[in-house]
């Protein structure tokens, strides 16, 4: 039976596997600040209209920090595809920023309360603002990107682009698809993996292969570095989902129970519906009711999924896909970059937060 043991910080787990971008992802954060939109948004202020919440919900949500997973994806990929420039740099900025409005987006929608160890925009604000923030995060960063000179070249841009608004339609694809399951425990493994390839791995993906794109790498490695992108993206969501079932709110950084609380279903609960005998199976229908799920303690439902070994079970798919991960890249010329790449895989698989 697995447990999740304390560890000691963020920074300190992905710290070695991000060395060699260490200096490029100081860059990112100069950027995300650089971001920020006191002056942009401090002019139309002048003019009568009371947007400080913005501005502060906005600071609030990129201050936070948070693992920087998505951007050193694009350096690492880019690193191990034998580039390295500002190109990068300025992709993985804008990839952190979507991510970040995809997070303001996804508390609004289930009414998270904690993010990253702080309250979210809905709380500390309202609804109204988490909206307006995470939309300006999104089209400001098209924007960013439409415009950038480094991309201009070659109409790099319009690809980048394209690349990015697929992603996003994958992401709001996904979004929809759980959010129509809502309450919904019968869906099967397949249907499972379609919501989090749209919602997560599609994204990472996505990553992955704007690093190689940058590097004027060929298609197919393009097309291999996409692939690992997406296993990683699957092993970790699935990682994720376990981790709001076994983790501590403290270290997790954010609430624990909330899938359970809002009726997604992940991979543990539809194992253990396959499997267990009808008894069991009973036991846990009673915890999921909408009624029941108010005063049901998430430890409780957790030591009905262990007892059917339906968190290992979750935890060996998503070991297979981080195996995918690796084999993707196993004919990339070895590198440092390409060593934290394969590294990263098992970060995911044993992370605890």
């Amino acid at each position: 039976m697995r447990t999740v043991q304390p560890h000691s910080s963020k920074k300190s787990q992905l710290g070695p596997l991000f060395r060699i971008v260490r200096e490029e992802l100081t860059g990112v954060e100069r950027e995300l600040r650089n971001f920020l939109p006191q002056k942009e948004l401090a002019k139309i202020s002048r003019n009568g209209i009371g947007f400080q919440p913005i501005i502060d919900a906005t600071n609030h949500i990129i201050n936070a920090g948070g693992k920087r997973l998505r951007p050193a994806l694009v350096l690492l990929s880019s690193r191990a595809c034998n580039y390295r420039g500002s190109k990068s740099v300025s992709m993985a900025a804008a990839v952190e920023l979507i991510h970040v409005a995809t997070l303001v987006h996804d508390d609004l929608l289930h009414d998270s309360v904690l993010r990253r160890g702080k309250e979210t925009v809905n709380a500390k604000w309202d609804p109204e603002t988490a909206l307006l923030v995470g939309d300006n995060l999104y089209l400001k960063t098209l924007s960013i990107i439409a415009n950038n000179k480094d991309l201009l070249e070659n109409n790099s841009n319009i690809k980048v682009l394209r690349l990015i608004l697929d992603t996003a339609y994958s992401i709001f694809q996904g979004e929809v698809h759980q959010f129509a399951k809502k309450d919904d425990f019968d869906i099967s493994e397949k249907e499972y993996f379609q919501i989090i390839e749209g919602k997560t791995a599609s994204f990472i993906s996505a990553c992955c292969r704007a690093g190689a794109f940058l590097a004027d790498s060929p298609e197919a490695a393009e097309k291999k570095f996409a692939r690992y992108g997406l296993n990683l993206g699957i092993a970790f969501q699935i990682v994720d989902d376990l981790l709001d079932l076994v983790a501590d709110h403290r270290q997790l950084g954010k609430s624990v129970g909330s899938d359970f609380r809002d009726g997604r279903c992940t991979l543990p609960y539809i194992h253990f519906l396959r499997e267990a005998q009808p008894a069991e199976r009973k036991q846990l229908l009673s915890f999921l009711k909408p009624e029941a799920r108010k005063k049901v303690r998430t430890s409780s439902v957790t030591k009905l999924l262990e007892k059917n070994n339906s968190i290992d079970y979750s935890y060996q798919i998503a070991e297979k896909y981080a195996s995918r991960a690796k084999k993707e890249l196993a004919s990339i010329p070895e590198s440092p970059a390409k060593e934290s790449l394969i590294n990263l895989c098992d970060y995911v698989v044993q992370r605890k937060l």
